[in-house]
């Protein structure tokens, strides 16, 4: 068994994983189910691609006057406005996960998707535009800032609709992929229907195969450890996420994973990369939507680069990796637009520019792939969907509240606010060493092993064979 197998799902997995070398695209249940994931995550990067739309309207004269030239306060209402549908909804959407299964929720929020864009689009005055973010919710796409480039030049309102329109483009390709991607086996089993969760992990995870022996190993390891959850949290809450020292643990991570990725310092540019452009002395329309762009493909490409190393390089190694990175890449922005600012050349406003590329990669490498599989890993099934919901509702306080605040402080204080994010950067870079266990080379039903929780409650390894 190659040692990268080992690495990335720990020895007795591996040790069940097909022994033949064929690739995922020559087997047609991988490629099914492969397709059903990609329109997914395509959902994802279609559920509003808010930021780097918004980046490229503020650029956009006819947007602007549309909102009446929004600024300070105003514009970061209008901005965070998306994420305080969140921060209500998420409750219900982990209610709704554990009551009526992934799939139903996933479809249901597709509606909300398809009704916000369509508002978003026609939207015939400023009210109904910011009722349309709160519908539409926060995402991002590199298709977006395209869209805005390409109508740049538009001399009416169809400069900023357009882009809007767009985000139906994505959910509607997807369709059929959500309609074709099977329930959570994990949530069947925790609804007592075993065999159709046997039969899922059979097409899916071995061909068709019934006397798969990963087939009866996941199946084994699953339902036991839904088994105990259910023994030790028959009363399950939010207030178990607090009831013991690891659960707690994995509380603390999951809140302040969600408020870093907002106060890591991306969400300045992320959502005024007009302003912060402006402050460097790059003003045209073209050069801010097209920097806009090209920053936006060079973030798909570092999300992939990292999607694709979680398991090779650790959840640990990118945390950090992407924080240092970052830091230095602050403390240079920071320095070199308070040389800009106090009469230096355009060529040193110019050179903020690769270094604000350079923080992006980085935030992407790390984040992006690892802001919701992290907390995923770490909870037990029963609080699963709490835990994510609880990430994304700190997700969406921090954005609501940085988007709010950062155009008050850019107007303020200008490049001295990048001082704070310096000072984020380094404390995060403590927590993440300090506090974030490694869950590579674990599966889900694993992961109390990892966080140490009480051996009465963590079934043994083999055990789940036995079970």
């Amino acid at each position: 068994m190659p040692n990268s197998n080992l690495a990335s799902v720990g020895a007795e997995l591996a040790a069940h994983l097909p022994s033949d070398d064929k690739p995922w695209w020559k087997k047609r249940n991988l490629v099914w189910l492969n397709f059903s994931l990609m329109s997914i995550f395509l959902l994802s990067s279609g559920n509003g691609y808010d930021g780097s739309m918004l980046n490229g309207v503020l650029a956009l004269p006819h947007w602007q006057a549309f909102m009446h030239h929004p600024t300070g306060a105003w514009l970061g209402f209008v901005s965070g406005a998306q994420s305080l549908g969140g921060i209500f909804c998420y409750p219900a959407v982990a209610w709704s996960s554990n009551r009526f299964g992934r799939k139903r929720t996933i479809l249901t929020g597709y509606i909300f998707l398809l009704l916000g864009a369509g508002l978003q689009t026609g939207a015939v005055n400023v009210p109904m535009f910011v009722v349309s973010r709160i519908i539409v919710g926060i995402a991002r796409s590199f298709l977006a800032a395209w869209a805005t480039f390409g109508t740049r030049d538009y001399d009416n309102n169809w400069s900023w609709r357009i882009p809007s329109m767009l985000q139906l483009l994505l959910p509607t390709m997807v369709l059929p992929g959500l309609f074709m991607i099977p329930e959570s086996p994990r949530w069947l089993i925790s609804q007592e229907r075993h065999e159709e969760a046997r039969a899922v992990l059979v097409k899916y995870h071995a061909e068709g195969d019934e006397l798969s022996s990963l087939v009866a190993f996941e199946y084994a390891e699953i339902a036991t450890s839904i088994r105990m959850e259910n023994e030790f949290q028959k009363n399950s809450s939010y207030r178990q996420m607090l009831a013991t020292p690891t659960n707690r643990k994995r509380t603390f991570i999951t809140i302040f994973l969600g408020f870093y990725t907002q106060w890591a310092g991306q969400n300045v540019a992320g959502y005024y990369l007009s302003p912060v452009l402006n402050t460097i002395g790059i003003t045209t329309v073209t050069k801010q939507t097209l920097i806009n762009g090209f920053l936006q493909l060079w973030n798909l490409i570092c999300s992939l680069a990292g999607a694709f190393n979680v398991d090779r390089a650790g959840r640990r190694v990118l945390f950090l990796a992407a924080t240092s990175g970052m830091l230095v890449s602050y403390i240079l922005i920071t320095a070199l637009s308070a040389t800009f600012a106090k009469g230096g050349s355009a060529a040193v406003g110019t050179a903020v520019v690769p270094f604000l590329f350079l923080m992006y990669g980085c935030f992407s490498l790390a984040f992006t792939p690892l802001m919701v599989a992290y907390p995923v890993e770490i909870w037990p099934y029963e609080l699963r969907s709490r835990g994510l919901a609880t990430m994304w509702i700190s997700t969406a306080i921090g954005t609501f509240f940085n988007i709010f605040v950062n155009p008050i402080a850019l107007e303020s204080i200008a490049w001295r606010y990048y001082l704070l994010f310096v000072f984020i950067l380094a404390l995060g870079l403590l927590v993440f060493y300090f506090v974030f266990p490694e869950t590579r080379g674990h599966s889900l039903e694993e992961m109390a092993r990892v966080f140490g929780d009480a051996d009465e409650k963590i079934p043994k390894r083999g055990s789940l064979r036995r079970s």
